[in-house]
């Protein structure tokens, strides 16, 4: 049987009729490039569910299983630049190469000297090649080659050149880039509005103070993430990472808590999507809320949307440039009254005015939330840096510059825009900039709301539909014997969360009730104290005791218990102090304490479940492109040294560092390891095997834990890749008999 991750392997492509292998072998090379393709398209996917990513994978299975084509079709791009991914595939069969370059040439249009990966994997410019392919087709191989390009051609392969190398940049700067894109969002031209209040010297020190504490729960993410498996290869998100750590209820308050983040960041958005382009143009915010609405269910209704990392680089970057021009020109205007005017109440003696905290507080917290983007980067970074250095330095660098942009955007605005104007202002900061620094500032404004505001907009309205579908799902199973939704019916019910939104925002800007800052306000008091701080803690807490990898780098004083409590602490109580002292209405308090009380409830109720509980990791895996295997053995978050007997080997090999490789992997039959007295009281036994996408598909295997003389016999198949199993402190013994590739074809 074939390896499922892999669509196919090399021998079963060769079992057919020699008239037809290298059509197959074609067959299966854009089979399998079409999916790495549709993968690096959700690249950078925001809030992604478990079942769209399943979806995804069962629309290409089913099409390979049927014969059809696969549901996205490659270009001749997309196979030279993931051509080391299906290399794998070719044999060394000389006439079938010679016949499959002839076939990739009748299909697609391309010169020499464009696909030079290719031709090294197919041979091309082998002598042996070329006589198999002269005995064959009564031409050279050369006539596969066009003489030029054409020019729609030639564009295609200068974006497919920039895009690979914007996604090959040093560890260092994809972390860095990919989290400072994704951070500095629309949030940015509500910071002046929400910090008017207090002024813009005040305001930058409440960002310096917001940014640190925020770095110190991006390092404890990225530190969670790097000790997950499940982080590193093929499909993973957010929601997975709280699950597979934390538990299920954990999972599923992180859920309602992004739920709730879709909803009324969508509503903000729109609300200053409209307000800028109204002021631009004249044409009434109904309008734009409706237009904006119409493109977003063109792109629901799809259930996709491109989000590679090259695309997200290149936005991220042309919205940077926008802010540095709307910075430039605020900075012309500043005014040296203004810059000294404000102070942070009761300290400059102004009474306490919930209203201001509020923005302060819920709008700075929403700018700094990238956390759930963290795992985007984390897939494309730990691939080339397994340590985990790059990430998290790249991480901090990042955040640092966060602090340094919306500095200076509050510098600029607010030094040139008088606090009367901004407070209390329910659009964005671009209007009254643009009233004191002229005209040019809406054009760069508009470009900006619709790259910054549209694109996220997109975003988050394709989030909140995976979501409706992943709840519609839950509950659908849950319950077996009700009715199930319509073919129909079934789009149409993810899409209503959606519509309700937009026909929220009419409603309000109708009324005149429509803000942009409000909504941010909330979700910055309400959700991501909770997303973007205490979880990251309790992430990181479990994944030191129960994590299946260990990082090169690490604050190691951030992992203690009183640090680990107190940042908990602090985010509980600033949630909790909305209710008690900041907000005046009944149901804002409410809302508040109740909040703060499901972030406590939810912690404790995880370390009652064991999320805390010390575990031991015993991990086989292999690659297809090698006959190694590699056995790892973790312990409490720590490398741990044991001894492995390989069946055939008279001497045992020592994990010294806590990993040893297998010289002979494939053709393994047993091995037994042997780990010495430990403090752990759990085992997981995780066998896997890595395709040539990184994505990890279980290896078959029959262990055998023997823990102070009790015996356990478990048996990892096709449905799971590991397994977890209470143990007795002490020395143990595992012993593994995967199943050999032999065996399994």
């Amino acid at each position: 049987m074939a390896d499922r991750g892999a669509l196919f392997s090399r021998d079963d492509l060769l079992d057919g009729l020699p008239a037809r292998r290298a059509g197959a072998l074609l067959f299966a090379i854009e089979s399998r490039v079409a999916l790495l393709v549709a993968r690096s398209r959700r690249a950078m996917a925001r809030y992604q569910t478990g079942r769209s990513e399943a979806q995804l994978e069962r629309a290409f299975l089913h099409a390979l299983a049927d014969g059809r084509d696969p549901p996205l079709a490659p270009t001749i791009q997309d196979i030279e630049r993931y051509a080391d991914a299906w290399a794998d595939l070719v044999p060394a069969d000389v006439p079938l190469r010679a016949e499959l370059a002839h076939r990739l040439g009748q299909k697609y249009h391309f010169t020499r000297s464009v696909v030079p990966t290719m031709r090294a994997v197919l041979g091309v410019d082998e002598p042996g090649v070329d006589a198999a392919y002269r005995r064959m087709h009564q031409a050279p191989i050369a006539s596969i080659f066009a003489d030029r390009l054409r020019l729609r051609d030639r564009l295609r392969w200068y974006r497919s050149r920039l895009a690979a190398r914007l996604e090959s940049l040093p560890p260092f700067w994809a972390a860095f880039s990919l989290t400072l894109t994704e951070t500095v969002g629309a949030g940015v031209v509500a910071l002046p509005i929400a910090l008017a209040g207090i002024g813009p010297l005040a305001g930058i020190g409440v960002l310096a103070v917001f940014g640190a504490v925020n770095v110190v729960t991006i390092v404890a993410l990225v530190e969670a993430i790097t000790r997950t498996g499940s982080m590193r290869y093929g499909t993973s998100y957010f929601g997975r990472l709280v699950d597979d750590l934390l538990g299920r209820l954990s999972s599923v308050t992180v859920t309602i808590a992004l739920l709730g983040v879709n909803v009324l960041a969508l509503m903000a958005l729109a609300t200053g999507f409209a307000s800028v382009l109204s002021e631009a143009t004249s044409v009434g915010t109904p309008v734009w809320v409706a237009l904006l609405f119409a493109v977003v269910i063109l792109i629901v209704r799809r259930e996709s949307l491109d989000s590679t990392v090259a695309s997200a680089l290149v936005v991220g970057a042309m919205n940077l440039i926008l802010i540095a021009a709307l910075v430039g020109l605020g900075l012309a205007h500043v005014q040296p009254e203004l810059l000294l005017a404000g102070g942070i109440p009761p300290f400059d003696g102004r009474a306490l005015d919930g209203g201001v905290m509020t923005l302060v507080f819920g709008v700075v917290m929403a700018s700094y939330f990238g956390h759930a983007s963290a795992g985007n980067a984390a897939k494309l970074v730990l691939r080339r840096d397994p340590g985990g250095r790059s990430l998290l330095w790249g991480n901090v660098a990042a955040m640092v510059g966060v602090v340094a942009i919306y500095s200076a955007v509050v510098l600029a605005i607010n030094g040139s825009v008088a606090a009367d104007r901004l407070v209390g202002f329910e659009g964005t900061a671009i209007t009254p900039l643009a009233e004191v620094a002229g005209p040019l500032v809406l054009v760069l404004g508009s470009l900006y709301v619709v790259l910054a505001m549209g694109m996220t907009s997109l975003h988050m309205a394709l989030g909140l539909y995976n979501q409706t579908g992943e709840l519609v799902g839950a509950w659908q199973a849950r319950r077996p014997t009700a009715r199930a939704v319509s073919a129909w019916g079934l789009p149409l019910l993810r899409s209503t969360p959606v519509l309700l939104v937009f026909i929220a925002v009419e409603l309000m800007l109708v009324s005149g009730h429509a803000s942009f800052s409000a909504p941010l306000s909330l979700v910055g008091a309400l959700a991501v104290p909770a997303l973007g701080g205490a979880f990251p803690m309790l992430l990181l807490a479990a994944s030191r005791r129960r994590g299946e990898c260990v990082p090169r780098t690490s604050w190691r004083v951030l992992g203690a218990w009183p640090v680990v409590l107190s940042v908990f602490g602090i985010y509980a109580c600033a949630v909790a102090l909305h209710g008690l002292v900041i907000w005046d209405g009944p149901l804002e308090r409410v809302a508040a304490l109740l909040a703060a009380l499901i972030i406590v409830v939810v912690g404790l109720v995880t370390w009652h479940r064991g999320a805390f509980r010390p575990r031991m990791v015993i991990e086989l895996r292999s690659t297809d492109h090698s006959s190694q295997a590699t056995l790892s053995v973790v312990a409490t978050g720590r490398s741990l040294s044991a001894a492995v007997h390989v069946n055939g080997m008279r001497e045992p090999l020592a994990a010294a560092n806590g990993e040893v490789v297998i010289d002979d992997g494939r053709r393994l039959g047993s091995l037994e390891v042997r780990v010495p007295a430990h403090e752990t009281d759990e085992l997981k036994v995780w066998t896997h095997r890595i395709g040539p996408a990184g994505e990890s598909t279980p290896w078959p295997s029959r262990v055998e834990v023997d823990a102070a003389g009790s015996v356990r016999r478990i048996h990892i198949d096709e449905g799971r890749d590991s397994a977890v199993v209470p143990v007795t402190r002490g020395a143990i013994s595992v012993r593994l008999a995967p199943t050999t590739p032999e065996a399994r074809t």
